[in-house]
């Protein structure tokens, strides 16, 4: 089975919505102020103006300005990223993205980074990676987000389906083992263990999960390959007519 072809989707983009400069000062956006910020705070909010203007390149100059007088300040470097993101989209140019999903992976790295915007910093470079065919890659920093929101079920099926297109599906059963744990109902980790189980010959535990999964319509479980899955599973059990009425 080609699992990159089955479970490969669309990039997210990752747009920081633009508030108020006071908001922003006052951290509402995510931000709080850091020792490192602070010193260049409205430099930054002059640069993010520019950015949310579309004036890229003028704004990508002051960011890395900024960085190298600040090189710890995760704003400036996450607007460079954010810069360089945009950039990358209008020259169409990977290296110019993966100069992106560095100085992303940078901002995620610093200890005075807030958790929600490493979560931010870390899908977005997974998205990327993906994006740029570099699947194996593209699972670190899914893996991280796992370790820091430990409790999180989206992350973990992210994590399990970054498994998957990177062909690593003994690691990815037990992740959607462990969302079931977590949530008994969650219909996104049963097709998808169905599915590990079907491509292991496991017909018989994968075809309930399949149905539960189904039944359930929760975002990402009504995909025909899961349809077409179950179809073939009740097939190979010898339910001819049951697999023609799934496949209708």
């Amino acid at each position: 089975v080609d699992v990159d072809r089955l479970f490969m989707t669309p990039p997210q983009g990752n747009d920081a919505e633009t508030t108020s400069t006071n908001e922003k000062a006052g951290g509402s956006d995510g931000w709080p102020i850091v020792a490192d910020d602070e010193p260049i705070i409205a430099k930054i909010l002059d640069a993010e103006k520019l950015l949310d203007e579309g004036k890229v390149d003028r704004a990508l100059i002051m960011f890395e300005t900024l960085e190298l007088s600040n090189p710890r300040s995760p704003r400036a470097v996450f607007g460079k990223a954010r810069a360089l993101e945009a950039k990358a989209d209008i020259v169409r140019s990977n290296d110019v993205l993966q100069q992106s999903i560095d100085a992303y992976s940078t901002v995620a790295g610093f200890i005075q980074t807030s958790p929600e915007i490493k979560k931010q910093c870390y899908l977005t470079v997974h998205e990327k990676l993906k994006f740029l065919g570099k699947n194996k890659a593209a699972v670190a920093p899914i893996e991280t987000l796992s370790r820091l929101f430990p409790d999180d079920v989206e992350l973990m099926n992210k994590l399990g389906v970054a498994y998957l297109i990177a062909g690593l599906n003994l690691k990815a059963k037990p992740v959607f083992g462990n969302v079931l744990l977590i949530d008994p109902d969650n219909g996104f980790a049963k097709v998808h263990l169905g599915f590990l189980l079907k491509s292991l010959g496991q017909y018989e535990d994968a075809i309930p999960l399949f149905k539960q999964g189904l039944a359930s319509h929760h975002t990402g479980t009504q995909e025909p390959k899961f349809f077409f899955h179950l179809g073939d599973a009740v097939y190979r059990q010898g339910n001819h007519q049951q697999a023609y009425a799934i496949y209708k």
